[in-house]
């Protein structure tokens, strides 16, 4: 499926993901994320720094909010560059202060947990807990495995 392709937010550098993301939050999140042309990954941006803050429980950082921003915008990036679909993930927020993003797609689902510039998915593919699902964590240089459990979602 092709979108019609504005500025990235972001640049891909996989050497340099985490300066780059910390850099936008030294220069003030909700300038650096939320621009002011239209783009299907603004609606989730907007969820995403929207989640609220709460007293009683950590919630989450302007860092793990940015770098889900970050994660949302590249599956978009990913959809055009792999010509899949792009779905918009459920977004919700956990007591630990991580930001979680749901993506299902027929019998695949894909849970990414994003925390303080880390990441760590679950995958699942079935009922069976030992046979058809499994997890795993990936850092900064996320290109890579978010690219894999990307086409791995639309397979």
């Amino acid at each position: 499926m092709n979108h019609s392709m504005e500025a990235p937010l972001f640049h891909f550098a996989t050497s340099g993901e985490t300066h780059i993301v910390s850099s936008l939050v030294e220069r003030g999140t909700q300038s650096a994320i939320a621009p002011q042309h239209t783009s299907p990954w603004n609606e989730c941006t907007r969820q995403i720094m929207a989640l609220p803050f709460y007293e009683e429980q950590a919630s989450p950082s302007q860092l793990t909010r940015v770098f889900a921003c970050y994660l949302v915008q590249t599956t978009f990036l990913l959809s055009e560059k792999t010509d899949t679909s792009w779905e918009k993930p459920l977004i919700n927020s956990t007591a630990k202060g991580e930001i979680v993003l749901e993506w299902w797609r027929s019998e695949h689902e894909l849970t990414v947990y994003v925390h303080e510039g880390r990441c760590h998915f679950l995958r699942v593919w079935g009922t069976n807990i030992f046979n058809e699902m499994d997890e795993g964590d990936f850092g900064t240089a996320f290109l890579s495995p978010l690219t894999y459990l990307w086409l791995w979602l639309h397979s």
